[in-house]
Order: C-alpha cells, then sequence, then structure tokens
C-alpha cells in the first residue's frame, strides 16, 4: 500500500470524524468504508457511518473513539490510527472530494485488474477446455463390420455382433 493511498485515507477520515457536514456530503458523494484499504481505517469509517445512522448531532474523534470502545474495537493499531489523523491538517470540501474521487478511481482500478484477472484465468481455462474434454471423453464403441457368413463365423447365430465391437478414437 503506497504512502500517498495511506495520506489520502487519512486526510479524508480525519475530516469526516471531526466535521458532521463533511461526513453527511462525502457519504451523498458516494464514500463508503470499502474504499479505503487499511482496516483500521475502514473500521473508523464504518464507525462514523453507525454515528451518522444514529443521528448524532456532534462527530468528533473523541465521540468515534467512545463507540469504538463500547463495542470492542478500539485496538493499539487504530489508537495510533486517530492519534495520526489528529495530527493532520483538515482539508477544504473541494479537496476534500478530489480525495474521494481519487479513492473511488483507485477501487475502481482494482476492480478491473481484479476482472481482467479473473478473465485472464477463464481464458485459459477455455484453452485447456477441449483438451479435457478429450481427456474426459468415454471411448465411443463402434459395431464390427456385419459379417456375411462366408467364413463360417460362429457368431453369425448372434443378433449383434458384440464381441466384435471395438473402441474408435474420439476426435
Amino acid at each position: 500500500m503506497a504512502l500517498e493511498t495511506v495520506d489520502v485515507e487519512m486526510v479524508v477520515l480525519s475530516a469526516i470524524a471531526s466535521d458532521r457536514y463533511l461526513l453527511e456530503k462525502l457519504l451523498d458523494e458516494g464514500f463508503h468504508p470499502q474504499l479505503l484499504h487499511s482496516g483500521s481505517a475502514r473500521l473508523i469509517a464504518e464507525t462514523l457511518a453507525a454515528l451518522r445512522e444514529q443521528s448524532i448531532n456532534a462527530i468528533d474523534p473523541i465521540i468515534v473513539k467512545a463507540k469504538l470502545q463500547e463495542r470492542g474495537l478500539f485496538s493499539p493499531q487504530v489508537q495510533q490510527y486517530m492519534e495520526a489523523m489528529g495530527r493532520i491538517r483538515l482539508p477544504q470540501l473541494d479537496q476534500l472530494l478530489s480525495y474521494l474521487d481519487l479513492l473511488k478511481d483507485r477501487q475502481a482500478r482494482q476492480r478491473l485488474l481484479k476482472l481482467g484477472a479473473s478473465l485472464e484465468g477463464d481464458r485459459q481455462m477455455l484453452k485447456l477446455a477441449p483438451r479435457c474434454q478429450r481427456q474426459l471423453q468415454r471411448p465411443r464403441l463402434i459395431p464390427a463390420p456385419a459379417c456375411d457368413n462366408s467364413s463360417g463365423c460362429l457368431e453369425c447365430e448372434w443378433e449383434f455382433h458384440s464381441a466384435k465391437l471395438r473402441p474408435s478414437v474420439a476426435g
């Protein structure tokens, strides 16, 4: 994970954890916790979204910390992340919206890369499929040529020449 990614995530979280208006604005613009890479960042974002749903009037880092502690999720890693968030200068709304666009673009690129890798794997499977099908296919049995009984074949008494069935190569 690139340092710039962490910085953008931290700046966005720092802003929305400090100002309810910014939280509302970013959530309305499509912010969601899955945009974030860091586990601590996602946990804080999920807590912020839950606070919004509870219609709490004021949102700040102290309230977020209390909610995380209440849920038993305030780990040392989350504490360090929140301390680092507290040292960040808050951006203006237009900057914050640009950062949100960066997070969305990153997620879209990751989805495309994942889809491309999946399609590449599917393409490889499709290349192998005919060969596998031939290997898995049971040999077909074709009847032997009919006997005209000119050679005194004892099998002519049978309705079918089951003993003379031979496998064919499936091709």
